[in-house]
């Protein structure tokens, strides 16, 4: 696992800037989701800034580690569009299937 070639140190950061960035669990984040040690606080800050502009729920959002940490951020506004042209709410579950489906590439 990647977490075996980190420093304690460096895990510690990771862990207070994801507190600090409004992960309530990020001991629970990391055993869920390691991938998690590998994004940089700039990635994670773009995902929680585009998420936060689409109004979807956060912390829902984050709960979703597939979502959040599995999508790129990139995909969060067409996925968002096409639930509104759809009339579904944006939630994690509506968002993980149609990411998955990737319908929001040919479906207006």
């Amino acid at each position: 696992p990647a977490i075996l070639g980190l420093s304690f140190e460096n895990i510690d950061t990771k862990i207070a800037g994801l507190i600090e960035r409004g992960f309530k669990d990020p001991q629970k984040l990391i055993t869920s989701s390691p991938a998690i040690l590998g994004l940089s606080f700039e990635n994670i800050d773009t995902k929680l800034k585009k998420a936060r502009r689409l109004g979807v729920d956060v912390q829902l959002f984050i709960s979703y580690s597939f979502i959040f940490i599995g999508m790129s951020s990139k995909n969060y506004v067409p996925i968002l569009k096409y639930c509104r042209a759809k009339g579904l709410e944006a939630t994690p579950k509506n968002i993980s299937i149609i990411y998955s489906k990737g319908k929001y590439k040919t479906d207006p």
